[in-house]
């Protein structure tokens, strides 16, 4: 998600598919990427599909998320959503690209502005790259990780 923008890693850090694909072992030829562009009209789309199924917690790949939430407070209050029990990727609240989460962290809560809920049905949308949890835990108390100082970027 981020790369080194300072000091000697700053040409050493490569993203992205540096050599042969293989699946299960075989190098893969002949392939296409698609992207998956997180705009309005995909998320309004995806939000929309008739293809969602139930939740099963042995998926280990790539995977959109969708859950609702019924909040009988008017106006809604405040929150926060806590992605300790989620590995890496992007959470959409009501088709608000909320942001991005990483459980390298230090970032564990991600703050999700009243204004943003709406008093009934609220929908989450998660996009998980590798492991998800089954439960999306809200929270009342922030929590950024702990305090990270860096003194010597030659280290």
């Amino acid at each position: 998600m981020g790369r080194v923008n300072y000091g000697k890693f700053l040409n050493g850090e490569r993203k992205g598919l540096l050599g042969e694909v293989l699946i299960d072992g075989k190098k893969q030829i002949n392939w296409e990427m698609y992207p998956m562009e997180f705009k309005q009209p995909f998320i309004q789309a995806a939000s929309a599909s008739s293809k969602w199924q139930d939740y099963a917690s042995d998926v280990k790949r790539p995977a959109l998320y969708k859950a609702t939430i019924d909040i009988t407070e008017n106006p809604p209050k405040d929150t926060f959503i806590d992605m300790k029990q989620w590995e890496k990727g992007v959470i959409f609240i009501n088709g608000f690209n909320l942001g991005r989460y990483w459980k390298k962290g230090p970032q564990v809560t991600y703050y999700l502005p009243g204004p943003l809920l709406k008093t009934g049905k609220n929908e989450i949308i998660i996009f998980e790259l590798h492991q998800s949890s089954s439960e999306i835990v809200f929270s009342d108390k922030h929590n950024l990780g702990p305090v990270q100082h860096v003194t010597d970027d030659d280290e």
